[in-house]
């Protein structure tokens, strides 16, 4: 069945059908939020491809990987709203009538350096969503690497037809990240990025503003070697992603759209 997902800090509560916000910044700042998901729409979950991991979710079971990644709702309605408050100024925003992408990361500690991005603001083609992540994976893992590989997970969902494009080092796929390797990506606002799948060819052009990015904490060794959570993840959330999905066979397009408001981490 489908794993239910609960996630509590504090007073805020997260799970793949709302949240609850409750955070009090010492007084100088408060945020208040209860937020409702409907009409969520699920990752596909097979026996063999149990979530976005495909079959390395097993493999994580078995050896536990530096980093896994659950989406939780590929697209949904949203219900809610949010409070915030600076000592007498109130600021409440209605979120009824917004979408939601929700998507979770759990393990040890984050890839030593990563692309990722997200959007489900299509606005030729509402209610489609996509993913991609590609990052440097220890394998197994970070404890005991016998290599390195530059592994890959996404997808994209098509509202329009229902169909859900997968792909990722699990599905024979294999992925070009123009500067992966070379050090240019470093501090970079941009990404060009080109997947051939067996039966499809992807090319993703994803935009973002580095200097609006929000900085983000995630576990990072600090200069003892012990791991702590520290804000150096740096996540552009205003990003314009590209995506061009062909049939092999026939060049022909299958999907043709612009994702707004994106997520996007260039890490490197």
């Amino acid at each position: 069945g489908h794993d239910r997902f609960k996630c509590s800090i504090g007073k805020n509560v997260f799970t793949d059908t709302g949240a609850i916000l409750d955070i009090d910044d010492d007084g100088d700042a408060q945020v208040q939020a209860k937020i409702e998901l409907q009409d969520v729409v699920e990752y596909p979950s097979t026996t063999f491809n149990p979530n976005i991991m495909g079959f390395f979710s097993f493999l994580d079971a078995t050896v536990g990987m530096e980093c896994v990644h659950k989406v939780v709702a590929i697209d949904s309605k949203m219900k809610g709203h949010i409070t915030f408050k600076y000592g007498s100024k109130v600021d409440k925003i209605n979120m009824n009538d917004g979408r939601a992408y929700v998507e979770g990361d759990y393990g040890s500690e984050f890839p030593s350096k990563w692309i990722w991005m997200a959007s489900n603001h299509f606005e030729s083609s509402p209610g489609s969503s996509m993913l991609l992540s590609v990052a440097s994976i220890p394998f197994p893992n970070e404890k005991s690497t016998i290599l390195n590989f530059k592994g890959f997970l996404g997808f994209v969902y098509d509202a329009s037809s229902g169909n859900i494009y997968r792909f990722g080092t699990y599905t024979g796929a294999s992925v070009e990240v123009e500067g992966f390797n070379d050090g240019s990506l470093k501090g970079a606002n941009q990404a060009f990025i080109k997947i051939y799948d067996p039966q499809y060819i992807i090319k993703i052009t994803a935009k973002g503003n580095r200097n609006e990015a929000a900085l983000l904490e995630a576990p990072r060794k600090n200069d003892q070697g012990i791991l702590k959570m520290q804000k150096f993840v740096e996540e552009m959330l205003d990003a314009e992603i590209h995506v061009v999905i062909r049939k092999r066979v026939d060049n022909s397009v299958v999907f043709d759209h612009v994702g707004l408001q994106g997520g996007l981490e260039i890490q490197f």
